[in-house]
Order: structure tokens, then sequence, then C-alpha cells
């Protein structure tokens, strides 16, 4: 019983740690997203060249004494609302992810609000909607999963400004579409009136050889005729 209890016990651990992920990882342009553990260790972030953080934790303060932070005060509960933290948050990120500075967003398992966070920069830097902003996040770090209220928060404004903004982009491309289509009728519609004017020039050519050709025998008949009538 005892033997069983310990291998349960360590099949537990395994799997918490598995569940708790990596400190660390990189996401997309400058990102990179992890737990509290990572955001404690300062030698670990400068190892990745960290310059900024963003805390995305109520119950979590990181002092640093060489990177710049902010803090997102963010509960990890379906009732928060994210908005206008997530903006917030992308303001920063934008300004300061130039050049070579990294940014690190976390939360306490870097799992629900920092996941969350990252995914609202991917989604509004990308103009990717939110499954596609969601699947891209999780195969960078497979922990992440926002609360089911952020997803909703996240769903809605994708619903909202992404898709709607994609569909906008299909009626320009309709536009686009139909004024090429024009185009290209009015070149086909040049192009034949061309060819149709080649032909007829051609064929006025032709009749006009054939013509000489025809006077040009007739002078020859004459010609003989003219000979023949000589010689007699």
């Amino acid at each position: 019983m005892a033997a069983f209890l310990i291998i349960l016990l360590a099949f537990n651990v395994i799997q918490l740690s598995l569940a708790r992920g990596d400190p660390i990882n990189y996401i997309i342009d400058n990102i990179y997203l992890g737990d509290v553990k990572g955001a404690k260790d300062e030698k670990l972030l400068k190892s990745y060249n960290i310059t900024h953080v963003v805390n995305c934790a109520d119950d979590h303060t990181s002092r640093y004494k060489d990177l710049k932070h902010i803090q997102l005060k963010m509960k990890d509960s379906s009732s928060q609302k994210l908005f206008p933290l997530l903006e917030e948050g992308y303001e920063y990120i934008k300004e300061n992810s130039k050049g070579d500075n990294n940014i690190f967003v976390h939360c306490q398992a870097g799992m629900s609000r920092s996941g969350a966070m990252v995914i609202f920069y991917v989604m509004k830097a990308k103009g990717w909607d939110f499954e596609t902003s969601y699947a891209y996040v999780k195969e960078k770090r497979s922990v992440v999963k926002p609360n089911h209220g952020f997803r909703k928060q996240l769903q809605e404004y994708s619903d909202k400004y992404i898709k709607k903004k994609d569909s906008d982009d299909s009626e320009e491309d309709e536009e686009e579409k139909k004024k090429k289509k024009k185009e290209e009728e009015r070149k086909k519609k040049k192009e034949e009136e061309k060819k149709k004017k080649k032909k007829e020039e051609e064929r006025k050519k032709k009749k006009k050889k054939e013509e000489e050709k025809k006077k040009k025998k007739e002078k020859e008949k004459k010609k003989k005729h003219h000979h023949h009538h000589h010689s007699d």
C-alpha cells in the first residue's frame, strides 16, 4: 500500500512539473512568456536578454535591479475584466519591443493571465483571429490556457475587431477583383480588335495582291495576244 502511494505521489509530482511548463518560452517577435519562477530568476532573464517585464498577476510583485517592468493587476478569475488592462499591456509591449529589447510576460503559472496577454498581443499585432492566435501561442508554450471567462472575452474581441477586419479586406478584394476583371476584359477586347484589324488589313493586302496578280495576268495576256497578232 505504501509503495503504491509513493508511486502515486511520484506520478503526481511528475504531472505537476509537466503541467507547470518551462519558466520561460519564446513566443513571437521579441516576446517571451513564462511563470513566476522565471520572473524571479534575474540571471535566467539576463541569459535571454530580457529588458522589460510585464507582470500580469495581482498576487505577485517583482523587484528588479536592472529591468524595467509594469504590473497589470489581474485576478485569475472568470469574472476578471481583461479590458482595458490588455490594451495597456499591448501598448507597453509594442513601445518597448523595438531593436534589441526583449519582453518577458508572466503571471503565476504562465498559463491563464499572461497567456491571455500574449494571445491578445498576437491577435492585435498580426491581425489573426482568436482561434489562430491561441493555437499559435499554445504551440510555443503548451501549458497556455486562459480561463473560460478570458477566452470568452478574447473571442468577443476577435469577433468584433479581427473578423470584421477580414471581411472588410475581402470586400476590398472583391472590388479589386472586379476592377482587375474589367481591366482584363478591356485588354482582351483591345487585343481582339487589334487582331480583327490585322486580319482585315491582311485581307485587304491579299485582295490587293490578288488584284495586282490578276492585272498582271491580264496585261501578259494582252501582250501575248498583241504579239500573236503581229507575227501573223
